[in-house]
């Protein structure tokens, strides 16, 4: 018996050595050049696991299609303008008097120190959160969604929530790039915060308007002013550089965005204007996230800035802070806001108004 343990102990000692060997020998044969993966083509199913409605809708949604025409040379500024002139159309089109009856809100025009804003007010605000606030910074890429459009889901979300949203109508790129956007939503906050009327600030936003969610936190953080009491951000591009994983991995999956190449590229150099885009004002990933209040966080599994919302996950974890990671299967890049019929959107928002009621009730 004391001989067959000995023999054992032997073996596997001697395989151990052989597999570290074996490891040894692989390293030597692997490049030295990092190793891009080329995947087969392969079919991709609607989400099975979805809501009836966003399964049916994917199922009957043409398949995604990268661009490969001239705008792969660049965007210039003509065609940004021709670009932004037919989503202006879009939102001019907006009837807010039909949008006010449909999720029972009442809209108002305000000018804050030159900023335009949107306030939202719920017809019946919740008494214990007359005094609350949410400022809300709309998605479209910093480029997109001036005007009315940028307002549509602070309308939301005030009808769900019961809280009254100040929806900042701040500059875009084409009109003055990074940091006219920061510098304008710092200035309503500013007025929030002074206010005798507000005890309870949250900041949120979609896509560009969560990275700048997540820049205009920062920037309250560093200075000495009343800190809001809860972040939510949607999909945030939080960070403006081609360095994401789910912007390789789901490239020509998200229906929304698609891909990062063109449109996004061109964006991101287009708001940072002369700063470079690691700079955290541009993209926060590249930040502290110390002293983060409570963040919502939302995103789905064919979201092309999924990597971003994990990355942002991670960082407000890391830094000791609290972050609740919400992601939705099958759903593309914001596509909760714009499928509300669906049951993904639905539970985004109702989950958004139990995680904002108890932070900034009174």
């Amino acid at each position: 018996m004391r001989f067959r343990a000995v023999a054992l102990i032997v073996g596997i000692l001697a395989l151990s050595i052989d597999a570290d060997l074996s490891r040894a020998e692989q390293a030597d044969r692997m490049p030295t050049a990092n190793v891009h993966w080329q995947i087969a083509a392969r079919e991709l199913p609607p989400p099975l696991a979805a809501s009836p409605e966003l399964y049916e809708q994917i199922a009957h949604s043409p398949q995604p299609r990268i661009r490969t025409d001239s705008l792969q040379n660049g965007i210039d500024e003509a065609q940004w303008q021709k670009l932004v002139a037919i989503r202006q159309e879009a939102s001019n089109a907006l009837d807010l008097d039909k949008l006010e009856f449909t999720f029972n809100v009442s809209i108002t025009r305000m000018n804050v120190e030159g900023v335009n804003v949107f306030q939202v007010k719920p017809k019946r605000v919740r008494s214990e959160l007359s005094q609350a606030r949410l400022l809300y910074l709309h998605g479209g890429a910093y480029v997109f969604n001036a005007g009315k459009r940028g307002a549509y889901e602070a309308i939301v979300i005030a009808s769900y929530t019961g809280v009254t949203v100040w929806s900042v109508d701040y500059r875009t790129a084409l009109q003055a790039p990074h940091p006219a956007a920061l510098q304008d939503a710092l200035t309503v906050y500013k007025r929030l915060a002074s206010s005798k009327n507000v005890n309870a600030i949250a900041l949120g936003g979609t896509s560009a308007g969560g990275g700048l969610t997540l820049a205009l936190m920062q920037k309250i953080r560093d200075l000495d002013i009343t800190h809001p009491k809860a972040v939510y951000v949607g999909s945030p591009w939080a960070d403006l550089t081609k360095t994401s994983d789910t912007l390789y991995s789901l490239e020509g999956i998200d229906r929304i965005l698609v891909s990062y190449d063109v449109l996004l590229r061109d964006a991101a150099k287009l708001y940072a204007g002369t700063e470079i885009l690691t700079a955290p004002p541009v993209s926060p990933l590249y930040g502290s996230f110390d002293q983060f209040p409570p963040t919502y966080l939302i995103s789905g599994t064919r979201d092309l800035l999924l990597s971003d919302t994990v990355r942002v996950h991670r960082a407000i974890k890391k830094a000791g802070g609290y972050a609740e990671l919400n992601v939705y299967e099958g759903l593309s890049h914001a596509e909760y806001l714009a499928n509300l019929n669906t049951d993904e959107s639905q539970q985004v928002y109702l989950e958004l108004a139990a995680f904002l009621k108890p932070l900034l009730t009174d």
